[in-house]
């Protein structure tokens, strides 16, 4: 019977109580204490009227979004789609380089 299991495509046997959970650990106890949440600092206003920097954020990346959809969807229109991922990936190499390097 053992040398049926070491043939190539079998697997061998695995009896159904070794894959269930031993009762001797207890998970109903957490691993860390818990914590009190902590305000994000994107969040925090000093002053009633103010807004988040979260919200100005989103405005700048928005704006930035719209801007650049007109012109690339104008160039998507006039090229052929392997040219325009090709001008996409290194303008994104480049973006990646100085975003990573300065």
């Amino acid at each position: 019977m053992k040398e049926k299991s070491k043939r190539i495509g079998q697997a061998p046997s695995v009896s159904v109580s070794s894959l269930l959970i031993d009762d001797q650990n207890d998970l109903s106890e957490p691993l860390l204490p818990p914590q009190e949440p902590q305000e994000c600092i994107l969040n925090q206003v000093d002053q009633p009227n103010e807004v988040p920097i979260r919200n100005i954020i989103n405005l700048i990346l928005g704006v930035t979004q719209l801007i650049a959809s007109f012109p690339t969807g104008v160039l998507a229109d006039h090229h052929r789609r392997d040219s325009m991922l090709k001008i996409s990936s290194f303008v994104g190499f480049v973006a990646g380089k100085k975003a990573t390097y300065g």
